[in-house]
């Protein structure tokens, strides 16, 4: 007799976020519909609150423009830079959930060699629910994976690992380069498909490890230290470039990011 289908949810569905920032109607979340329905999106608006921005049918979503940053934040608002997607932050602020996925609009769906799409935002969850390795590297990078282990002479009081923080991917085609090195390097494109990298938590991070992080593509698990830091990251907006330079906005920063968690 056929056992009937066990309907499984979709991995932290309850615990999830997902921030987005926009100027534009989302159409590209059709793309991104099987893999981003079941989790709940927070739409921050960036530019003229006035302007209406479309959202496809059967998604569960909240929008917020300048005007709710303005009214949760009153004159702290300038914390939250505009005119750039470092709006998001705003997102980050005033989600409830313990993980946080941020995404941009103008990222696509990519596939494998196989021609198969890849749900992005699963592997970015495989990679937080697994520990990293961050005091003796691996020369198999990470042990954890399907077909791989520890390598002869890892240290066993090692192999447990601490809680990953952070799984930051990037994108195929454009490279992740400034603008001087866009410059001289106009038609290099990335074309090398690898799975996101993630950074660890606890005593890695808080050894003032430094690295280029872009949010177009990251989960991470949301609290003060972790906000606080993308925020400053984030903040590319001129205002809050200015207001960073004095001491007291950094409390400012704090302020807010200790009220999110």
């Amino acid at each position: 007799m056929a056992q009937p289908a066990t309907h499984v949810s979709p991995p932290l569905k309850d615990e999830l976020d997902i921030v987005i920032p926009t100027i534009r109607n989302l159409d590209f979340l059709e793309m991104w519909r099987p893999f981003f329905q079941p989790y709940h999106l927070i739409i921050v608006q960036d530019g003229d609150p006035s302007k209406t921005i479309q959202v496809p049918d059967g998604f569960d979503y909240k929008l917020y423009n300048r005007n709710d940053v303005n009214r949760v934040l009153g004159p702290k608002a300038n914390c939250i830079s505009y005119k750039d997607s470092a709006c998001r932050c705003f997102g980050f602020l005033v989600s409830k959930k313990k993980y946080i996925f941020t995404i941009d609009d103008d990222c696509f769906v990519a596939k494998d060699p196989s021609a198969k799409e890849i749900n992005a935002l699963a592997q970015h969850i495989q990679n937080l629910l697994t520990p990293s390795t961050p005091f003796f590297f691996n020369t198999l990078y990470d042990p954890f994976r399907e077909g791989a282990d520890f390598v002869r002479g890892y240290p066993f009081s090692l192999r447990g690992g601490v809680p990953t923080a952070i799984s930051h991917g990037l994108w195929l085609n454009i490279p992740d380069y400034d603008a001087p090195t866009q410059l001289v390097k106009p038609l290099e494109r990335n074309t090398r498909f690898a799975l996101p990298f993630f950074l660890p938590y606890g005593g890695y991070l808080q050894l003032h490890i430094m690295y280029t992080l872009n949010s177009y593509n990251i989960l991470c698990i949301k609290d003060r230290f972790l906000i606080m830091v993308i925020c400053v990251v984030e903040a590319s907006g001129v205002e809050i470039l200015k207001q960073i330079k004095e001491d007291q906005n950094h409390d400012i920063l704090w302020k807010l990011t200790a009220h999110a968690s």
